[in-house]
């Protein structure tokens, strides 16, 4: 499997002007041939609790269906954080869309962040289930961001079968060698590839 990796920088709350953004990198990638594309945590949105509890989509209006577009028209799979508004519940949830321009997967966020000044817990709705799926006959894996703090989940979806680990984030400059030290140690401990994510610009400074 050949991936490509767009990391980004989104405007908070002008999910208009991101997917314009993210069309255009993902037409960008397309010219290396890639089976799929991973795209950061809340590309939509950006990353600020108030945000994305203004702004968040269901996935039919939003960024949803362009991806579902693209994702046919160069036929290429296609991970995503993307906001999931479900009536008055909102997820930081990622999306999973195969060749054919359909969902064929939906991850909501689990691990929320109980730390000051993000609070996830105060502003979204926590994940159930944890994110096994198959791309092109491959079972893989997805956790969001701060769950990368988490072997147990990364383990668990080892022993599931998952045998490529797909993780869109949103992770802070200042915790960066955090990063490096956690993905390459969830890729080790597991015997599996690790596709990380991450996104550029910040949030309100974070």
């Amino acid at each position: 499997m050949k991936v490509s990796i767009i990391q980004i920088n989104v405007e908070s709350g002008n999910i208009y002007e991101n997917t314009i953004k993210v069309e255009k990198w993902i037409k960008k990638a397309v010219n290396e041939s890639p089976d799929l594309v991973i795209l950061p945590e809340m590309i939509d949105t950006g990353y600020d609790m108030k945000t994305i509890v203004k702004t968040s989509q269901n996935w039919e209006t939003g960024m949803v269906p362009v991806l579902k577009k693209l994702a046919k028209q160069y036929s290429i799979n296609i991970i995503s954080g993307v906001s999931e508004k479900v009536d008055n519940n909102t997820y930081n949830s990622v999306a999973l869309i195969n060749r054919k321009g359909e969902i064929s997967g939906r991850y909501r966020k689990t691990h929320l962040i109980t730390a000051d000044p993000i609070n996830e817990e105060k502003f979204i709705n926590q994940g159930e289930e944890l994110g096994l799926f198959t791309v092109d006959e491959i079972p893989i894996g997805i956790i969001t961001c701060y769950e990368i703090r988490f072997p147990e989940m990364a383990r668990s979806l080892a022993l599931l079968g998952a045998k490529i680990l797909f993780i869109p984030a949103a992770w802070p400059l200042v915790r960066l060698p955090h990063w490096d030290v956690l993905s390459t140690a969830r890729a080790i401990e597991n015997q599996f590839f690790v596709c990380a994510a991450n996104r550029t610009g910040s949030d309100n400074g974070i």
